[in-house]
């Protein structure tokens, strides 16, 4: 059986192996799993002394902590390469002229409102056109569509 010094020196090595996170977890099962190395060293703690499983339980304990801070350090690290290339890919080159403004249009409002105001500048001058032939109600239209 190894040593546990040893077993915390292979598990910093598999763990700077590991370029991609699903690397990173399947190596955090071979030491942390549920059939790990730490985990098989504490099920066996059960077959030792009271004074000799106090001792080994506190140095794995101890391993266990050591492992789990190598792995966060780790899952760092490829958290902030994975960072760095996608900045380094998304990459904006300031020196490039800048878009184009688009032409805008008119606002529909506006659209509307000029769309009134021609139907009704033909409206009255159909209706001058009328109040010039008949002098009767055709005026009063004409001073009604002035107001």
């Amino acid at each position: 059986m190894q040593s546990i010094d040893d077993l915390i020196a292979e598990a910093r090595t598999a763990f700077a192996a590991a370029t991609r996170p699903a690397d990173l977890e399947n190596e955090k099962a071979r030491f942390l799993g549920k059939a790990g190395s730490i985990t098989e060293r504490l099920k066996a703690l059960a077959r030792l002394g009271p004074e000799e499983r106090r001792e080994e339980g506190a140095r794995l304990n101890e391993a266990k902590q050591a492992i789990e801070q190598l792995l966060l350090e780790r899952r760092a690290q490829l958290a902030e390469a994975a960072l760095s290339a996608q900045l380094a890919t998304d990459a904006i080159d300031v020196t490039l002229p800048g878009r184009a403004r688009s032409v805008g249009g008119i606002h529909p409002v506006i659209r509307t409102w000029i769309r009134i105001e021609q139907i009704f500048s033909t409206a009255t001058r159909r209706i001058r056109r009328c109040s010039t032939r008949s002098r009767g109600f055709g005026s009063t239209a004409i001073s009604a569509l002035r107001i």
